[in-house]
């Protein structure tokens, strides 16, 4: 989402936006951190257990699986018909753009996503939960960030994200698994570099999975996405989506002709960003 490709694909929702919103050429926020940050930002990681990643990125730091047991066991008063109180940490954030996409989604998106996800040193967009302190009901919002301190993210005030959703109801034979569900507001994702990044239109996505006892973890995480037709000259991955994408296969407007893309990506766990509302 560089000025470059901004000129080349005017047709692009993202670049409208970003020129509507006054930011700069390289579609981060106004309030970028200095270089000093961006140095330091490379010194830790996110990312999903057993995948490949190349740099940590304002996380706490990988835990053993005996210490989140350890923790939900001494933590995690949310047993059945007990206390709304979920875990001690909140908000508790994921970076979604560590996970995987699986087919049937158009295999040019996953190509696209495996090179952006690589080549990218900032979490591309995030799920963030609220109320795991106090409940009764977790609230979700889903959208990009940037790092305004060292080792700490926020949400980017400057691109519109998704607006706060509600996860399902808790069960109570299983307190832990969250799932919403944000179809009210289009936003985009920010792959790439601190002051560089590029990314795709969403309309609806829907985010499900299990936190742990302690909240450091996102389980069994899926998530799916509805990409609109506004992606047909977006730039993505250094692809331009709609000559990779192949034919639209979902209807929104029910009208029986086809005006977007279903994606998919899956994860079997996440470790948690630090962040600040």
């Amino acid at each position: 989402m560089n000025d470059s490709r901004c000129r080349q694909h005017t047709a692009a929702y993202a670049c409208l936006l970003v020129a509507t919103l006054g930011l700069t050429p390289s579609c981060g926020s106004g309030a970028a951190p200095s270089s000093e940050s961006t140095q330091r930002a490379a010194q830790g990681k996110v990312g999903v257990e057993g995948a490949p990643t190349r740099t940590h990125i304002g996380a706490t730091g990988p835990a053993r699986a005996e210490d989140d047991d350890n923790a939900a066991s001494a933590t995690s008063p949310a047993q059945p018909g007990a206390t709304p109180f979920l875990c001690m940490r909140d908000p508790a954030a994921f970076d979604l753009s560590q996970l995987t996409v699986i087919d049937p989604s158009p295999a040019g998106f996953g190509q696209a996503w495996i090179h952006a996800k690589y080549e990218a040193d900032v979490p591309g967009f995030v799920v963030v939960y609220t109320g795991t302190m106090t409940g009764p009901n977790v609230h979700a919002t889903v959208g990009t960030v940037y790092q305004p301190r060292h080792d700490t993210w926020e949400f980017m005030t400057a691109l519109p994200r998704s607006e706060e959703g509600y996860a399902a109801p808790r069960d109570p034979a299983d307190p832990f698994f969250v799932k919403s569900i944000h179809s009210n507001k289009k936003f985009i994702t920010a792959f790439g570099q601190l002051r560089k990044r590029e990314g795709f239109i969403i309309s609806e996505i829907t985010v499900e999975g299990h936190l742990d006892g302690a909240c450091r973890r996102l389980k069994n995480v899926v998530v799916t996405m509805v990409l609109p037709k506004d992606n047909l000259t977006q730039v993505f991955g250094g692809r331009v989506l709609g000559e990779v994408m192949g034919p639209m296969t979902t209807d929104t407007d029910n009208d029986g002709v086809p005006d977007a893309w279903t994606v998919t990506a899956v994860g079997a766990s996440l470790s948690p960003l630090n962040f600040a509302l």
